[in-house]
């Protein structure tokens, strides 16, 4: 029997086939879309070295076509007229395929599914094509440092290392003799792909026994055999603190620890990993992040683990710095480590229980989608028991053992990789895969004499704050749909989840934090810098899982105070947060490292990836209050200190500013009193009109960027909300999007990435997007192709069954019901956000569905393109 938490609503069902595939079945009646997930326990440590990239290759392929449906569009003709999605992903250890549609025509979808793991044609025609998709992929990543950095770890690794690989493929790993490519991607399939190396989850409104007859009549022809994985040894590298210099893409100064650690199945059912991370970045005065931010030395760490036993610790140093902040900071990191056993970790790993269980048993109701992800996953590795909280509670605490895993990180047994675009060394030699420059230092940055620094660092719990008692308050549907209680302020109350959650908001709308470079330059800074205080000022709070934090919206011109966390003694803490923000007073340190910050971040727009860049262009144009990065360059030079103190004494004294507050979630409006009032009488501004874009062309000031991108936009006006010029709208960018991937990119072999993507506002646009490494003037010619020859083919050949199925469908995936808290409220608080308030706006554009024509459709197609813009990043 499946164990679920207090809340959980929807029911599960465990199974395993006669051919040892397993199975879980997750039944909610409230959802009109199902979700499939289907896991295999193989991946990119699974390869042939001499075919680096095979598992993501065989990830594509396994979509071009099966025995029973030949055409290799098939999947995804059936997936776009049913109404739904799909992708896949491979990582070290899995291969994952999922994809979601309306419940109505799952029984199809599954069936046409299965034959990807029963008799996938892998035609050798689709293979060129695929191999190029692949190498796009890669080319898409290879300026990312982020991508560049988990290589060089691989290379930096013992010669033999089982990490010492590359994962994503490219030409040059795959070679050029297709036949042999392709018999080796068979032989892969053939290992590892079986039943019993299988998981699947499906979650839907049909009836479990409904979908267990589904998965035994699709899934049992699957064969069963004998598989052996790879074993993932401790040691990884043959030596410890040798210290690497990568050259990076962007401006950046990252300091990167890297420590050997066993795999993760050592730590499933302890969470030893959680509670060391947990412990280290828990939000506290005396944590290392918060002594190396008051020190001006970094902005901040970040901590993360691989599944093949890598602990990283990530510190992003403030830039401007000289590399004598490398000792510095190192020698904070090695007294740090060499002292982290002597902290009080019995107290850490039972408070990390204790608030485990609490979020378990009072979670927020995540997606679906995700939740289908996670349980087919955990299926690998977990018994049926935990197939559902085994990522979520510590199943079997293990004091000992996190002792040990201490031990594994002392500082003399790290090795260190400083990112940044500064040489630091000679004898640079280039990464194979990403081209990309680095080195071993011959000269340390570590002080070898006995650092006698007493830091005093500390992990500070405080338990108590796990003692709140999270309820669900009944009866509160009614209030489903906000209602202004007061001059603005809204309430809406829900129980039908089960979620003892409130989503609380308070919305600064006022253009004079916006209106001039100079202006939202210091109020992006001075809500950073608010955020750093209101976490030490909440810490106990955020640690536990509350959302507190301000965010800026360019769209509508503001500014929100988000309160998000449970529902008990919900008010006092609303209370408590807009009477103690009024004392945030950062020092001139601070503040001048935000702007330092700030303005890095501009000149790495500099290196951003040509897609980023046009999406950029874009915004500036039709946002009155998005200003192009060059400009900000400029301006900041004139942002001062006293500018930011001065923005953030108006920021905190949020009660003098024009502000909607909204309410919303399991709370009941009986205590809604208690709440501290703001003046009404402050006039909320209005939100600035969109404006119409031009087409422009820009050389990518990057000269090492070898992929363009060309955006051709379709604007029109739709300054009054018109439903049925939206549902036109809907269905058309329904008709263009599935064509113009596989055109644009399986057929043609652009690039990776081809999107066509609709935006409703008062100047709504579909945009058509391609980012390549092919010349722009083929790119272009090839849009230019679709949008005037391809497109009349798909309207001409379009039957009027084909357009009411997918008119069907789009009304279905409009009325949808919400399946959640924070999907019910993401829907009606940006109506309060925008000042529209039109609550059922989607249901306003189903009920247009019906009334629209094939005809109107083309004709709306062909009033759009002859306004069409063309934004050229080359």
């Amino acid at each position: 029997m499946i164990l679920i938490p207090d809340n959980e609503k929807r029911e599960f069902k465990y199974g395993i086939l006669p051919n040892n595939l397993k199975y879980t079945i997750i039944y909610d009646k409230s959802a009109d879309t199902s979700n499939v997930v289907m896991s295999v326990n193989t991946g990119t440590l699974y390869e042939p070295l001499e075919y680096m990239g095979l598992a993501h290759f065989l990830e594509h392929m396994l979509f071009m076509g099966s025995s029973k449906y030949k055409d290799e569009d098939y999947y995804f003709k059936k997936l776009k007229e049913f109404g739904g999605s799909s992708n896949a992903y491979t990582d070290d250890i899995y291969t994952v395929y999922y994809f979601d549609i309306l419940s109505v025509n799952l029984n199809e979808m599954i069936d046409i599914f299965s034959r990807f793991f029963i008799d996938p044609l892998f035609n050798i025609n689709s293979v060129s094509r695929e191999i190029n998709a692949v190498n796009s992929e890669h080319l898409k990543n290879l300026n990312n440092d982020n991508w560049v950095l988990r290589q060089i770890i691989n290379n930096i690794s013992k010669k033999d290392s089982i990490i010492n690989r590359f994962g994503t493929g490219s030409h040059k790993t795959f070679g050029t003799n297709i036949e042999k490519l392709r018999n080796a991607m068979i032989s892969f399939y053939n290992k590892y792909y079986c039943a019993n190396n299988m998981c699947i989850t499906i979650q839907s409104s049909r009836p479990i026994n409904e979908i267990e007859k589904m998965i035994k009549k699709s899934f049992s022809d699957i064969k069963q055999k004998k598989i052996v994985h790879p074993i993932i040894p401790m040691s990884k590298f043959s030596s410890f603190n040798n210290e690497y210099h990568l050259i990076t893409v962007d401006d950046v100064n990252i300091i990167n620890y890297i420590w050997e650690m066993p795999e993760f199945k050592e730590f499933n059912d302890n969470k030893i990993i959680d509670i060391i991370r947990n412990g280290i970045l828990f939000n506290c005065k005396n944590n290392i992040e918060n002594y190396l931010i008051e020190n001006n030395l970094a902005n901040n760490i970040d901590i993360g683990y691989f599944d093949t036993g890598l602990f990283l610790l990530s510190i992003e140093v403030l830039p401007n710095k000289s590399k004598d902040v490398y000792y510095k900071i190192n020698d904070i990191v090695k007294y740090y480590f060499n002292h982290l056993k002597y902290f009080n970790w019995n107290l850490v790993y039972d408070y990390n229980v204790k608030l485990y269980e609490l979020n378990y048993n009072n979670q927020m109701k995540g997606s679906n989608s995700d939740l289908a992800m996670k349980i087919c996953l955990n299926m690998h590795i977990f018994d049926e028991e935990h197939v559902y909280n085994g990522h979520k509670l510590v199943i079997k605490k293990d004091y000992v053992k996190l002792m040990k895993c201490l031990d594994y990180l002392k500082f003399d047994k790290v090795n260190i990789i400083y990112a940044t675009q500064t040489k630091l060394g000679s004898n640079y030699k280039k990464d194979k895969y990403y081209e990309k420059y680095y080195c071993k230092l011959s000269k340390s940055f570590i002080n070898n004499n006995n650092n006698n620094n007493n830091y005093n660092f500390n992990i500070c719990i405080n338990s108590d704050i796990l003692n709140i008692k999270p309820k669900i308050i009944k009866n509160l549907d009614k209030y489903n749909i906000p209602k202004k209680m007061a001059p603005k302020f809204w309430y809406g109350g829900v129980s039908k989840f089960k979620e003892p959650i409130v989503l609380g908001e308070i919305c600064i709308q006022s253009h004079k934090f916006f209106n001039s470079k100079r202006t939202l330059l210091t109020t992006v800074i001075s809500i950073k810098i608010i955020n750093y205080y209101m976490n030490l000022l909440f810490s106990n709070e955020i640690n536990i899982g509350y959302n507190i934090k301000m965010t800026l919206n360019y769209r509508t011109s503001s500014i929100s105070l988000i309160i998000d966390g449970y529902n008990d003694k919900y008010i006092d803490l609303f209370n408590r947060i807009v009477e103690k923000i009024v004392d945030i007073n950062p020092s001139d340190t601070l503040i001048k490292s935000n702007i330092s910050l700030l303005k890095q971040s501009l000149e790495n727009v500099n290196k951003s990836s040509a897609w980023e860049l046009s999406t950029h262009l874009l915004s500036t144009m039709i946002n009155k209050y998005v200003y192009y990065y060059k400009d900000e360059l400029k301006e900041i030079k004139n942002i001062t200190i006293d500018m930011v103190k001065d923005r953030i004494t108006k920021l905190i004294n949020i009660r003098k500013l024009p502000i909607t507050t909204t309410i919303y979630g399991c709370i009941d409006n009986k205590h809604l009193h208690n709440i501290i009032t703001f003046n009404s009488n402050n006039k909320i501004d209005k939100i600035s009109s969109m404006k119409m874009p031009n087409s422009i062309t820009i050389k990518h000031p990057n000269k090492k960027e070898i992929n363009i991108c060309i955006s051709y936009v379709f604007p029109i006006h739709t300054k009054k909300m018109n439903p049925l010029l939206s549902a036109k709208l809907v269905l058309l960018n329904a008709i263009m999007e599935r064509p113009a991937f596989d055109v644009l990119r399986t057929k043609m072999q652009l690039g990776y990435l081809v999107r066509c993507k609709l935006t409703l506002d008062d100047i709504s646009y579909i945009r058509l997007s391609v980012m390549s490494p092919l010349d722009y003037k083929k790119v272009e010619e090839a849009m230019e192709t679709f949008i005037n020859t391809s497109m009349k083919e798909i309207f001409e050949t379009t039957t009027t069954s084909d357009f009411n199925n997918l008119k069907k469908s789009i009304y279905d995936i409009l009325t949808e019901k919400h399946n959640s808290l924070t999907e019910m409220a993401s829907s009606y608080l940006g109506e309060i956000t925008i000042q529209e308030y039109m609550f059922d706006r989607n249901i306003r554009i189903a009920n247009k569905i019906k009334h629209i024509s094939l005809n109107d459709i083309v004709d709306l197609y062909h009033s759009i393109i002859k306004v069409k813009k063309v934004i050229k990043v080359v």
